[in-house]
């Protein structure tokens, strides 16, 4: 009975250990890839290139509508906030869709929390298959002749997402100067884009 009762007690030890070492397949990290935590880039989005106040212009492009992960639907989605020496953050995004419109901000600098753009290399591409695509110089300010577009209101969650505002007035189509376009939300032609990126390099 005693020897019984001992096997017992040892089909319970071993159970308990098994259950606390993650007995569940599903549950246990590979060796590889232990401490290793992949989190894919999403982003959200809603803009239209539209004419403005251009001569020779009389429809808006469509809607560009994205709410995808990075490989989602054929959408690409690429985001880096990393801190640099200075204290600053690089601010790189490209968001693309299937049909070939996107939305890349190239070579921005911002404060650590976000808040605004810093210096002058900023620029704001756009990839329009339904007209031109444009390109410009971007800042915080309010849309100018040299910089005609404007991210503004730069946030860094404490969740981990980099939220920010986005227009353009007047920027000139991409090797051709004397067209120009705005670029707005999706629905209203003076209100922002707002952007909402999660899962960003350097967060």
């Amino acid at each position: 009975m005693v020897a019984a009762m001992s096997r017992r007690v040892l089909v319970l030890l071993v159970s308990s250990l098994l259950f606390a070492c993650g007995g569940d397949d599903d549950s246990v990290v590979p060796e590889d890839d232990a401490g290793v935590v992949t989190v894919t880039a999403h982003a959200r989005i809603a803009w239209r290139v539209r004419c403005g106040g251009a001569t020779g212009c009389t429809d808006d492009a469509p809607a560009r509508v994205v709410d995808h992960d990075d490989a989602e639907a054929a959408h690409a989605v690429e985001c880096d906030v990393t801190a640099m020496p200075d204290g600053n953050r690089r601010f790189d995004v490209t968001i693309a869709t299937p049909d070939g419109a996107a939305m890349r901000v190239r070579g921005a600098t911002i404060a650590a929390d976000g808040d605004r753009i810093i210096g002058s290399s900023c620029r704001l591409e756009i990839d329009e298959p339904d007209d031109f695509d444009l390109e410009g110089a971007c800042s915080s300010n309010p849309p100018s002749a040299d910089r005609p577009c404007q991210i503004q209101r730069i946030d860094i969650t404490a969740e981990g997402a980099v939220t920010a505002e986005i227009r353009c007035a007047d920027v000139p189509a991409a090797g051709n100067p004397g067209v120009t376009r705005d670029v707005t939300d999706d629905d209203v032609a003076a209100a922002v884009a707002e952007l909402e990126l999660t899962g960003c390099a350097g967060l």
